[in-house]
């Protein structure tokens, strides 16, 4: 099999010459690659090259939680951020709190994972242990195309998804605590960092918090803070440590997942035309 980065369309390319040259083919999408299989050709594409030790560390992971049970929860029941944001608005100056390596952390300081697995963790880069603990929740959807229109398709989840969301879960529940001491104070939650209008007491207390519950985290003073909405869907631009970033809430749909719902609901509708045909009445 071919491996190429998935970049400048070419995978969208070689699925729509498929589908309009009406091929039979698989294809198949995961958290990180897209796979195509055919008789006339077999690739696979990834959304960036991992660093081995990313692999590294998803495998002492798997050794560490491998017998313990497994925690029912499922991606529905937790949540990444959390805004109330419906107009544009702008402040001179927002404060983030974001924890250090919160998921391995939760699972180290919730006994886990062992020291070995957690220090592993700890000499990584920030991406690379999003990366390990995210393959815990690693889904692959394979859909089977005959002469280019999509006839079945099925779901494979990582059984030990419930770990990962055991980690969002419990970071969730962390930042709901800072949002409680931020009152009126708080703008938003992303992931593992909250923003507040500063106040050196709720500074304060936040750091009292999270020293309480052994966690590690950064404070960061961002300048410039100025959001626009944009369908209905805010749009952030700040200045930290002079430098501008700036990101959506939520990420926007892409075409290539457009063509995968697309083909999810031909599926159904084939399967309830099927169904008709077998109940008329």
């Amino acid at each position: 099999m071919s491996i190429s980065l998935l970049k400048n369309g070419n995978c969208q390319a070689l699925l729509n010459y498929l589908i309009k040259g009406e091929f039979d083919f698989e294809l198949s999408c995961s958290n990180y690659t897209t796979g195509i299989r055919s008789d006339i050709i077999n690739m696979k594409f990834v959304s960036k090259k991992h660093n081995p030790k990313t692999f590294s560390a998803f495998a002492k992971l798997k050794a560490d939680l491998k017998n313990l049970p497994i925690p029912n929860i499922t991606t529905e029941s937790v949540r990444y951020f959390e805004h109330d944001f419906r107009k544009n608005c702008y402040y001179p100056e927002v404060i983030n709190i974001d924890l250090k390596s919160a998921y391995s952390r939760i699972l180290y300081i919730d006994k886990l994972i062992s020291d070995d697995t957690f220090s592993y963790f700890n000499g990584l880069e920030k991406q690379e242990r999003l990366a390990a603990v995210g393959m815990l929740a690693g889904r692959k959807r394979i859909f089977v195309f005959e002469k280019g229109k999509p006839i079945s398709h099925k779901e494979e989840i990582n059984p030990m998804s419930g770990f990962f969301f055991y980690c969002v879960k419990r970071t969730q529940e962390i930042m709901a605590e800072l949002k409680k001491i931020c009152e009126q104070n708080y703008l938003f939650t992303w992931v593992d960092g909250i923003y507040f209008l500063p106040d050196k007491k709720i500074v304060k207390k936040c750091e009292d918090y999270l020293n309480e519950i052994k966690f590690l985290y950064r404070i960061d003073n961002l300048q410039d803070f100025r959001i626009v909405m944009s369908n209905e869907k805010p749009f952030l631009t700040f200045i930290k440590n002079g430098e501008l970033k700036k990101f959506n809430l939520p990420a926007i749909q892409t075409a290539f997942k457009r063509i995968i719902i697309d083909s999810i609901i031909e599926i159904k509708k084939q399967e309830n035309e099927k169904s008709k045909i077998k109940n008329p009445y």
